[in-house]
């Protein structure tokens, strides 16, 4: 909810098939709403396994599934803030929670935002996504944990980052996290193992903030890849591995 009105999601057509990561973080996400500093904005999240024991031996050979909530300026595309990361390996499948969020945007410009699911597994993951009633719980004070977040603390950047692509090893799609604490020109480009320019993912002048760039390699062969990110004041390169 923001400010008292229910957040809607995008609409999924009936005939849509949800065969990857990709095609299903598409849709996982909210409609555009405002924020400001006279918002409330409040929202319930909660990951589970329904058998442990298989859980854990589907998750062996250090398989991986998982799960984060970023809200999202519109405009930009800026990554405003993760509020909720959780992953589940073969040594880590105990339920999480039920919990709530409420989201302090107090000294926070008005903007055009959406709540966004990202999920993330390996490429032997099946999908499948079910749209349900809330039952209304979730977002009730004694409903759940809840966690309060000051936003415009969320927002503070101090230092450069590039986050390890996920998922990795991926196929054929994977995302990568960075984030710049000053305005400037930023190149977001991977390499094959010889060196050679197969994508220029980013390569424009961006404000201070958080970002997404999704990396499609089905043009791509099986191997080793390098995605180096480079601005004014900060280099940094990352492998990642492309497995079909």
């Amino acid at each position: 909810t923001a400010g008292g009105s229910k957040i809607e999601f995008i609409d999924m057509p009936d005939t849509i098939k949800i065969d990857n990561a990709q095609i299903l973080n598409s849709y996982l996400e909210t409609k555009p709403f405002t924020i400001s500093d006279q918002s409330s904005l409040s929202y319930g999240v909660e990951y589970w396994t329904a058998d442990s024991v298989a859980a854990v031996s589907a998750l062996s050979g250090g398989k991986c599934v998982n799960f984060k909530v970023e809200l999202v300026n519109v405009e930009t595309n800026t990554i405003i803030g993760t509020f909720d990361d959780c992953s589940y390996t073969s040594s880590a499948v105990v339920h999480h929670k039920n919990i709530a969020y409420d989201v302090n945007t107090q000294q926070i410009a008005s903007q055009q935002v959406k709540l966004r699911l990202r999920v993330g597994a390996s490429d032997s993951a099946v999908f499948a996504v079910t749209n349900k009633a809330a039952r209304g719980f979730a977002l009730k004070k004694g409903g759940a944990e809840r966690v309060k977040i000051n936003l415009n603390e969320v927002l503070i950047i101090k230092t450069y980052a590039l986050e390890q692509n996920y998922p990795n090893p991926f196929n054929p799609s994977t995302t990568i996290n960075y984030q710049i604490p000053q305005a400037g020109n930023v190149s977001l480009k991977v390499y094959d193992m010889l060196g050679r320019e197969v994508a220029v993912l980013v390569n424009e002048y961006k404000p201070v903030g958080r970002y997404t760039a999704a990396f499609d390699g089905s043009h791509l062969s099986s191997g080793s890849y390098v995605v180096r990110m480079q601005s004014e004041k900060y280099t940094k390169t990352m492998k990642m591995m492309l497995v079909k």
